[in-house]
């Protein structure tokens, strides 16, 4: 069942999103569009891993949304594709994006670190034209900020529909 599910999930578009509903909330969950920009609730993606095959299941240009974690990443492991998927990232969270920075800034047009979801939302509609989607895949656990990722992904929605 779960290698079903997961097969699924990486042959899905955008598109095919949009006209149907999530098969789990918060992975790859479709909610609406914003003057012509689509957003996407993968609060789900708790590891650099789940944000790879999300990225890779998107051919429109992406803002992503990356949180920070307390926990050493190696984020180099995104960097080729997010060069060709990424047009900006935002970067949230308690600790700092220095190893985010460090391996993604230099490959999006755009890149900046704030301090909470709100303020990630808010940056990432600012930045964002018709046609993009804004991807919110934290890539780590939800730990310090939020209950769990679902908690997370709610936040998210909230502050997307706001």
């Amino acid at each position: 069942m779960k290698s079903k599910l997961n097969k699924e999930l990486l042959s899905v578009s955008v598109d095919q999103l949009r006209e149907r509903p999530s098969l789990i909330e918060h992975r790859m969950e479709y909610i609406e569009s914003f003057n012509g920009v689509e957003a996407i609730n993968d609060s789900k993606a708790t590891d650099l891993r789940s944000v790879n095959e999300s990225l890779m299941q998107i051919e429109k240009p992406v803002v992503l949304i990356l949180q920070t974690t307390d926990f050493p990443e190696d984020y180099s492991i995104l960097a080729s594709l997010v060069k060709y998927k990424v047009v900006s990232l935002v970067v949230f969270g308690v600790e700092q994006d220095l190893e985010i920075r460090r391996s993604l800034s230099e490959v999006v047009d755009n890149y900046d670190y704030v301090s909470n979801l709100t303020e990630a939302v808010s940056k990432a509609k600012s930045w964002s034209k018709s046609g993009d989607v804004v991807l919110f895949s934290p890539g780590c656990a939800s730990f310090g900020m939020f209950e769990d990722y679902r908690h997370r992904g709610d936040s998210f929605k909230s502050n997307w529909n706001n």
